[in-house]
């Protein structure tokens, strides 16, 4: 997915990523913030590895919080800086 995420990226060079790694309810304690981090992270490195630029791609809570789900990251495309 990550190569098809990239590639999509290169053609349309004024678009950014989110990642949103919300964890749910239960996001807000150390451990599941720092589960959150490790995936958020591995997310990041699979989208660098596959071209995408790392200052296109910011993370935070940026999808629906009512459809976060625990182990999931969401890759939001974004024409917004």
């Amino acid at each position: 997915m990550a190569t098809e995420i990239a590639a999509y990226m290169k053609k349309n060079p004024s678009l950014q990523l989110g990642l949103d790694g919300s964890t749910g309810p239960r996001g807000y304690d150390t451990e599941h913030r720092e589960l959150r981090e490790r995936r958020v992270n591995a997310v990041r490195e699979a989208l660098v590895q596959a071209g995408v630029s790392n200052d296109r791609i910011k993370d935070g809570p940026f999808g629906d919080a009512q459809q976060a789900r625990d182990g999931q990251v969401q890759v939001l495309i974004s024409t917004s800086n």
